[in-house]
Parts: C-alpha cells; sequence; structure tokens
C-alpha cells in the first residue's frame, strides 16, 4: 500500500451505458474503458459556428457497439432548443444526508488518515434530475455528504477533481453545463466554513465563455493549478490550464498538438515551479504530457498510441503517469510511464500477469509512497476492475473487486490505508462506491449517497 500523493483524479470519456442514458447525461467521466466515437451536436442556431464541430460538449462513445451511432446521433439532432444557454447564478446546495440517483464519485484525496474528500456528481436526465454535485467527507471514522452548491439553471454541475493544500482548505473543480450542453468552469473551495462557488475564468469562443475543469493540485494553500479542456473556435478540443497564486483564478498559456483535439486529464505539482499536465491528442490516438519547469507549459515529445488518464509527482525528479496502450477500442493495454529525472520510460511490459490472465486493461488512477512503491487503480473492458502494485521494480496485478464496480481514484496516505471511489451499476441507478484498505484487504462501504 501507498501514501498519497494529492489529487488523483481526472476526465475520461464516458462508458457506453452512461451514453444510453441521454444525451444531455453523457460527460468525460472517468469510465476508464469505453472511449471510442465522437459525435457533436449541431444546433440550427448554431450552424455558424460549425467549423469541425460546434460549441457543444461532445458524446464519446464506446467503439464495441458502433452501429448504435447513427441512432444515438439521431437523439442528439432532436434534442436541439437553438438556446444558446446561460451561465446562470442561480444556486442551490444539497443537504447533509440528502442522496440522488444516479451518484457517481470521480476524485478521492486524503489530507490524512482522518480526513479524506471525495467528489462527483448525482443525477442526470435520465434520472429524471439535473446533475448535483456530490461531496462525500471522511472527518473521523465516518462518511457524510457535504452540502455543496450546484447550478440551478440548465443541466446541472459536475465535480471532477479534488486537492485539500491543508485538512482545514480544499478546493474541487468541475464544470456547469447550460441547457444546450455548453459548459462553463467550476471551482469551489472550503476554508473550513463550508462549500462555495469562487470565480473562475472561461475560454472565449462562438461568442461563448465556456470549459471545463477535470484535476487540481496544490502546493500551498495559496498556489493550485487546474487543468481541463474547452472547444475552441476551430471546432477541436484545446487543453485548458488555470493557476491561482493568491489573488484569483487566472486563465495561463497552454500549448497544443498539431490541429486536432488535445485535452488534460491530470495534473500534479511537486513545487512551486514544477508541474506535470496529462492527458490525450485525438481520441485517445496519442499520450500528451505537458511540463511547467518555472518557465511555462511546454509538450514533452512521447511516442505511442494511447492516452493518459492520471499522474502523480513523489518529488520535482520522479513522476508516475497511467493510462492506456494501444487501439482505444477494446484492446487497450495498460500503460504506465515513469521520469526519474532522465525522461520519460514506458513501463507497462514490467505488469506480470498470472498465467492465462487478460492483459487488456485502462489505468485510470495512481498513487506513490516511493519511487519504488506505487498502486494503480483502473478497469477492463469485462467489467472488472484491475488494480496494480509497485514493489521493487517490477509491477503486479492484485487480486480485483467484484465485477459491476468502476474504480475512477485512488488516494492512501502511509502503508496501511488506501480509499478507491468509484460507482456500482450504471446509468440512473448508478451508486457510489467508497473502497477502503486499512491494511487488512479492500472493504466497500456504503456511501450515503448510494442510497437510492
Amino acid at each position: 500500500m501507498v501514501a498519497d500523493q494529492g489529487d488523483s483524479r481526472r476526465s475520461d470519456y464516458d462508458a457506453f451505458s452512461r451514453a444510453l442514458t441521454i444525451h444531455h447525461e453523457t460527460r468525460s467521466i472517468r469510465d476508464p474503458w469505453r472511449h471510442g466515437l465522437t459525435i457533436r451536436r449541431v444546433c440550427p442556431a448554431e450552424k455558424s459556428a460549425v467549423v469541425k464541430g460546434v460549441h457543444t460538449r461532445p458524446t464519446r462513445l464506446t467503439a464495441r457497439l458502433p452501429s448504435i451511432a447513427v441512432l444515438l446521433a439521431l437523439v442528439l439532432l432532436s434534442s436541439c432548443n437553438g438556446s444558446t444557454g446561460s451561465n446562470g447564478s442561480s444556486w442551490s446546495s444539497a443537504s447533509p444526508g440528502a442522496t440522488y440517483n444516479g451518484s457517481r464519485l470521480i476524485s478521492v484525496v486524503c489530507a490524512s488518515r482522518s480526513h479524506c474528500i471525495a467528489v462527483g456528481f448525482s443525477g442526470g436526465s435520465a434520472s429524471g434530475t439535473r446533475t448535483r454535485t456530490l461531496i462525500e467527507e471522511n472527518a473521523g471514522g465516518q462518511w457524510t455528504i457535504d452540502p455543496s452548491p450546484t447550478e440551478n439553471n440548465g443541466l446541472g454541475s459536475e465535480l471532477r477533481g479534488v486537492a485539500c493544500p491543508t485538512t482545514t482548505h480544499c478546493i474541487a473543480v468541475g464544470s456547469n453545463s447550460d441547457s444546450t450542453s455548453l459548459q462553463t468552469t467550476l471551482i469551489e473551495e472550503n476554508t473550513g466554513s463550508g462549500w462555495t462557488v469562487v470565480p473562475s475564468p472561461n475560454a472565449n469562443a462562438f461568442g461563448h465563455q465556456h470549459g471545463e475543469l477535470t484535476s487540481v493540485s496544490c502546493v500551498s494553500a495559496t498556489h493550485c493549478i487546474a487543468v481541463g479542456q474547452y472547444e475552441s473556435s476551430s471546432g477541436f478540443f484545446q487543453t485548458l490550464i488555470e493557476e491561482n497564486t493568491g489573488s484569483g483564478w487566472a486563465i495561463v498559456p497552454s500549448p497544443n498538438s498539431g490541429g486536432g483535439d488535445s485535452g488534460l486529464n491530470s495534473v500534479a505539482c511537486s513545487g512551486a515551479g514544477r508541474c506535470i499536465a496529462v492527458g490525450s491528442i485525438g481520441i485517445g490516438s496519442e499520450p500528451l504530457i505537458e511540463d511547467n519547469d518555472a518557465r511555462g507549459w511546454a509538450i514533452v515529445a512521447i511516442s505511442g498510441a494511447g492516452g493518459l488518464y492520471d499522474v502523480t509527482c513523489g518529488s520535482p525528479t520522479h513522476c508516475v503517469a497511467v493510462g492506456f496502450s494501444g487501439s482505444p477500442i477494446g484492446d487497450e493495454q495498460p500503460v504506465i510511464l515513469e521520469n526519474a529525472g532522465g525522461g520519460w520510460s514506458t513501463r507497462h511490459s514490467a505488469i506480470s500477469y498470472s498465467s492465462g490472465g487478460d492483459p487488456r486493461a485502462a489505468l485510470i488512477s495512481v498513487t506513490c509512497a516511493s519511487s519504488t512503491n506505487c498502486i494503480a487503480v483502473g478497469n477492463r473492458p469485462s467489467g472488472e476492475t484491475f488494480m496494480a502494485e509497485e514493489t521493487g521494480s517490477s509491477w503486479t496485478v492484485l487480486p480485483g473487486l467484484r465485477i459491476g464496480l468502476t474504480l475512477n481514484s485512488i488516494a492512501c496516505v502511509g502503508s496501511d490505508y488506501c480509499v478507491v471511489v468509484g460507482e456500482k451499476g450504471i446509468n440512473y441507478l448508478a451508486q457510489a462506491l467508497i473502497v477502503e484498505n486499512t491494511g487488512k484487504g479492500w472493504a466497500e462501504l456504503d456511501g450515503l449517497s448510494s442510497r437510492l
């Protein structure tokens, strides 16, 4: 088991099962596995914005059942209402103990063994409700739901990343969606008096403000970095990086690769001047790594096909990133990249499998106690979970949890306490998942949000 290194999360593409719930509910959930075809919804009132897409969030579907794409495209087109929507200024807050259908936890962080925060969302159009932010907290042995603001207009709000620079100061990031699925950035902060929304900037495109944040990392209470993406006026998704050095959030320049889509899923900072962000180019066609060593963000050259979902840095000279390699249509294999100061090297071949084991999987989240002790979690296309641990110089596959679970994020404190969050079930029947290991094996807990 390993120690937490900060924010563990990131945004991935929607599972096909979730895409079927209804087009408005599909998001870049960190569902690890299915992430193939992209359908962009073109509404009549938005036709002037079409270059290679529109300013709406793409719907990601698995390529395992590509024939459904035509049907889903018709559903998307039929939903257009021509409205450009509004960022809105009306907010509501979930009450402690409140529960909603379709609960999912996307990210978890532990500031100490007795204080962990998990964020995600619940509800959605498939359950007849707008999405609501979901924050669960363990502040001394019991998980409870924290009240958290949710946008009352449009389709609601979601949280996808969380970081706690101190035990009394946490920041969560995500997005709001208007009635046309146009997303705007969302940042919520808790300095000890409850969660509140703080101003966050958006990129300009199509004459609108929009963007989404998927991960946040803080090196101190006054210095945090959040990453994500937005759809540019060219119709391609572009990287989005925001920074707060104590005087509010601001967008900072971030590079993109070529003329296609680029997006960031995770960021890890090991010092005030050293941060690493990872993601993908295209629809998981190439991994993307961006590095900031206090001289601005720059793309790090890396070869291979696939995408990266998470990164953790134990020091400025040691980082580990995880994701998948190969084709994003059901044949992925887990990929582990490591940078020990001399550049990034691939470690996925170091994973050892039991005789006859299925090598197909995608790793979604990773945390490291040291340069030779890490745990990564993810999922298989078969619906099984996937867990691997590094001890020494090799990675070994651990026994998976029961079928029907989706693992989205892991955080650990010390050598005998880890928490994994995700979901169990699908669509509006999904329930929040919390699994703990206190040194005696993994135990599935009953998260409050899972009680339907």
